[in-house]
C-alpha cells in the first residue's frame, strides 16, 4: 500500500497555549515515540540503555507517567491489520533479528534494532520488567497501541486537572478527535532541533466539518492500515469535504455499524468522483470508471504526466473503501472481521486485497511477455507486472520458474492433455479486440 505523510493533517488544527498546572497533570507516552526518542550512549548495555529511559521519564514527566507501547503478536500470521505494514517497514529497512539481552551490548545502530518488530517487543519486555521494578507503569498492547492510549486518557480525564498525550503521531489524535467528550485532554507534540513543541486540543480545529469527520478524512486519505492516493495528500481530502457540503450526508455511512459493504463502497466512490473534481449529486454521479477514463485522457497530451496520477479503478477502490469502513470502525469500538471488509488471511498474515480484476484485460495481457534468459527474477518484467510468464516469454519457458500451476479437471475416459498440448492451445486463442473491455458506461 502506498504511505502518504499523515502527519500534514496537523495543518487542520490550531495549536493552543497550556492553560494547565503541569505538576498537576498526568503523562500517558506514546511507546512508538519514546523507543526513538531516547538515544542510545555507544558501548552501553541494554540495561545501561533502559535506565536512560527511565532517567528521561523520571526528569521530563514524573515517575507517574504512563508508557504505553504497541504489541507484536508472536505468530503474524493471526496477528491483525496492522502486520501487514509492519511487514512492508521491515522489509524496506531490510532490518534483521537480532538476539539480545540486558547484558550485551548492542553491535548494529538503535534504527537498525528498532526497526525489527520482534528486537522492538524484546526491548520492550526487558523495559516493562524495569519500570514494574521502580514501580513505574509501563503497559502493551496486544497489537495497535493507539486506541489503548486514548482510552487510558479518557479514563484518567474524570479524576485529574488534565491528561496530557505526548507523542508525534497524528493517530492518537485523530481517535481523540473522534470520539472524546472531555476539555481537559490534550496532545503534546516535543519539538525536535529548531521545531518548536506543539499543543494541541480536540477542540481546536479549524472547521468543525473537519472534527466531526476526521476518522473518515483520516482513513480514506491514507493510514497505517489504508492506502494513500498517489499526489492526493490529506487537506485535499479535507478541502473536497469542504467544498462538497452534500457529502456530508453520504460519508456518514462509514460510522454506521450495521452497514452493507454494497453502501460502503457506492459512498466512498462518490467521495472519490468529487475528490478527482467532478461534480457529484444525489441524482447523478459519474462513475468512478467514467472519470478514470476522462482523466486518462486529458493526461494524454500532457508529457509530464503519470499515470500513477489516474483515480483507482473501480474493482480497487471497491476494496479501498472496505478498508477504510473497517479501520474507522474498529477506532470506533467496534469489531469486524477483517476478511469481510477487504483484508485476506495469507500465510504471511493479514494481507489488503488489491483488487479482484486482473489488472488489464485479457487481450492485452496475452501480448505481454518478457525477455529473460537465464532465470526470471525480481526483474523480470512479468513478474514487476504481477504476471506469471506465458508461451511469448520465448527465452524463459523451459527453465522459468515464474510460471503458474494449472490444474485440469479431467474425466476419467478422456485422454489426458499433456503441457505441450496446452502450450499449442495457448498460442491458437482467439485475441478478442480490446474495445469489448472497456467500461461500458464510458461516454464517447
Amino acid at each position: 500500500m502506498r504511505k502518504g505523510t499523515k502527519s500534514s493533517l496537523y495543518k487542520a488544527f490550531k495549536p493552543c497555549s497550556q492553560n494547565f498546572n503541569a505538576e498537576s497533570s498526568v503523562y500517558i507516552i506514546d511507546g512508538g515515540y519514546f523507543l526513538h526518542r531516547v538515544l542510545w550512549n555507544r558501548g552501553s548495555t541494554f540495561s545501561a540503555i533502559c535506565d536512560n529511559y527511565v532517567t528521561y521519564v523520571r526528569t521530563k514527566y514524573k515517575s507517574t507517567a504512563l508508557v504505553i507501547s504497541d504489541g507484536y503478536p508472536e505468530n503474524e500470521t493471526i496477528g491483525g491489520t496492522k502486520c501487514a505494514g509492519r511487514a512492508r517497514r521491515t522489509r524496506e529497512q531490510m532490518s534483521s533479528e537480532v538476539m539480545f539481552d540486558e547484558t550485551m551490548i548492542p553491535t548494529v545502530s538503535q534504527e537498525k534494532i528498532l526497526a525489527n518488530p520482534k528486537n522492538k517487543d524484546r526491548l520492550i519486555s526487558i523495559l516493562m520488567n524495569k519500570f514494574s521494578s521502580l514501580n513505574m507503569t509501563c503497559k502493551k498492547a496486544a497489537e495497535d497501541a493507539d486506541c489503548l492510549i486514548v482510552n487510558s486518557a479518557l479514563a484518567l480525564a474524570p479524576t485529574h486537572l488534565s491528561v496530557v498525550i505526548i507523542g508525534e503521531d497524528i493517530d492518537p489524535f485523530v481517535i481523540l478527535i473522534g470520539i472524546c467528550t472531555f476539555d481537559n485532554v490534550y496532545l503534546v507534540k516535543p519539538g525536535k532541533g529548531r521545531i518548536a513543541e506543539k499543543m494541541f486540543s480536540p477542540h481546536t480545529a479549524l472547521e468543525k466539518t473537519i472534527a466531526d469527520n476526521i476518522l473518515f478524512l483520516h482513513a480514506m486519505s491514507g493510514c497505517d492500515t489504508t492506502s494513500a492516493l498517489f499526489n492526493y495528500g490529506k487537506m485535499k481530502f479535507v478541502q473536497t469535504l469542504k467544498n462538497n457540503p452534500n457529502l456530508l450526508k453520504v460519508i456518514q455511512i462509514f460510522k454506521n455499524p450495521d452497514i452493507t459493504p454494497e453502501a460502503v463502497v457506492d459512498a466512498g466512490n462518490r467521495f472519490l468522483v468529487a475528490l478527482y473534481g467532478y461534480p457529484v449529486t444525489a441524482s447523478d454521479t459519474p462513475s468512478l470508471n467514467n472519470v478514470r477514463y476522462k482523466c486518462y485522457m486529458k493526461s494524454s497530451f500532457n508529457k509530464s504526466s503519470n499515470m500513477a496520477s489516474l483515480p483507482p479503478t473501480e474493482a480497487a477502490a471497491h476494496q479501498h473503501s472496505l478498508r477504510v469502513y473497517h479501520q474507522i470502525q474498529h477506532l470506533l469500538g467496534n469489531k469486524k472481521r477483517p476478511e469481510d471488509w477487504g483484508w485476506e488471511r495469507t500465510i504471511s498474515g493479514l494481507q489488503p486485497v488489491k483488487t479482484l480484476q486482473p489488472p488489464a484485460p485479457d487481450s492485452i495481457l496475452r501480448k505481454i511477455s518478457c525477455k529473460c534468459k537465464k532465470g526470471c527474477t525480481g526483474n523480470c518484467s512479468c513478474r514487476k507486472s504481477r504476471l506469471f510468464c506465458s508461451v511469448l516469454c520465448l527465452h524463459c519457458w523451459d527453465n522459468c520458474i515464474n510460471r503458474k500451476i494449472q490444474v485440469i479437471n479431467i474425466d476419467d475416459d478422456d485422454e489426458p492433455i499433456l503441457s505441450d498440448q496446452l502450450v499449442e492451445a495457448s498460442l491458437s486463442l482467439h485475441v478478442e479486440e480490446d474495445t469489448d473491455d472497456l467500461p461500458k458506461d464510458i461516454e464517447q
